[in-house]
């Protein structure tokens, strides 16, 4: 939902000519997703060595919080120009 909101509301803006950057929070919120997603699925390969899953969740929740974060960063940032 979020990714959706954000695109539209960048798509509103550029008609208006209102850039909105991407911020640095979101570029790390992208790179948590994907590493949650790298550990969730080598948890599926049975290594034990580590536990792989407890990183992916703790790595997918952390991502999810970083998304109402930086969405709600987004709106109110792209809120002014309504």
């Amino acid at each position: 939902l979020r990714e959706i909101a954000v695109s539209g509301l960048r798509e509103y803006l550029a008609k208006l000519k209102v850039s909105v950057p991407v911020s640095r929070i979101a570029k790390v919120k992208t790179s948590i997703q994907l590493i949650a997603l790298a550990f969730l699925i080598l948890s599926e390969s049975g290594i034990t060595i580590i536990p792989i899953i407890s990183i992916g969740k703790i790595a997918l929740w952390s991502a999810g919080i970083l998304t109402l974060y930086t969405g709600y960063d987004y709106l109110k940032s792209g809120l002014r120009h309504f």
